[in-house]
C-alpha cells in the first residue's frame, strides 16, 4: 500500500501536484489503481494523509503535531532501500523506537557501508565545508523528498555527497519534508548543531 502525507496550510496544500504525481507513478510502477482523490481546501491546519492499495483509496486526517528544533540520533537500524513511500515501514519504526528511548525525537539512519541516509520521516541536509547546500546521494535508495526537492529549487541545485556519520561534525545540519518544511536540529547525538544563514533561508522560502 502506497501512502502520501500532505500539509495543509492556511485552507491550501501547497505541494499538491507534488505528491499525486509521486502517488501516480509509485501507482503505476507497483500496478495499483491510479488515483483520483479531490485536492483538500479550507479548514485548520492539518495533515491529509492519503492511502492507495488494490481495493482503492482512503483519507486520514490529523493535526500538525509537534513544531521545532529536532533531536537526532543516529541508530544501529541498518537502512533499508525505500524508493518509494509504502506502508512497509518495520525498519523505520524500529529505528524510530530506538532513537526515543535514548532520549533523541527523530532517528539517523545508516546505509550499507556507513553511509549518511535519511531520519524515519525527514530527508538530510547540510551545508558543507564549501557553503553549498548538500545531501545524500538518491542512488543510496533513499526516498525521493518532495521537501528535498523543495529545498533544491529554492536554492538553485544542491549536492549528493555520500559521507559518513563523522562527516556531519561541525557541519550545519537541518531536516526537511513536507510537512513541517525546513527544521534544524537542536543536537546530533547529544552535541549541539551549528545554524547556518544558508539553512535558515531556506527555511523561511521554503512554503510558496
Amino acid at each position: 500500500m502506497l501512502i502520501e502525507t500532505v500539509a495543509v496550510r492556511s485552507g491550501r496544500a501547497p505541494f499538491w501536484n507534488q505528491h499525486t504525481a509521486r502517488l501516480a507513478t509509485s501507482a503505476e510502477v507497483l500496478g495499483l489503481p491510479v488515483p483520483d482523490v479531490d485536492r483538500p481546501v479550507g479548514g485548520p491546519d492539518r495533515i491529509v494523509r492519503i492511502l492507495l492499495g488494490r481495493q482503492g483509496t482512503s483519507l486520514k486526517q490529523r493535526d500538525l503535531g509537534a513544531q521545532g528544533p529536532i533531536r537526532l540520533a543516529t541508530v544501529d537500524v541498518l537502512h533499508q532501500p525505500y524508493p518509494r513511500k509504502t506502508v512497509e515501514r518495520a525498519a523505520f519504526d524500529q529505528a524510530l523506537a530506538e532513537a526515543q528511548a535514548a532520549g533523541a525525537d527523530e532517528p539517523l539512519l545508516l546505509a550499507d557501508g556507513g553511509f549518511v541516509a535519511e531520519t524515519a520521516r525527514f530527508a538530510v541536509v547540510w551545508e558543507d565545508q564549501e557553503g553549498r547546500l548538500s545531501a545524500p546521494p538518491l542512488a543510496l535508495g533513499i526516498l525521493p523528498s518532495i521537501g528535498r526537492a523543495r529545498v533544491e529549487e529554492i536554492n538553485g541545485g544542491i549536492v549528493e555527497r555520500a559521507i559518513d556519520r563523522a562527516g556531519l561534525d561541525g557541519r550545519p545540519v537541518a531536516l526537511v519534508n513536507a510537512v513541517r518544511g525546513v527544521v534544524p536540529l537542536a543536537s546530533l547525538d547529544g552535541t549541539k548543531v551549528p545554524q547556518s544563514a544558508l539553512l535558515e533561508r531556506l527555511a523561511e522560502r521554503f512554503w510558496p
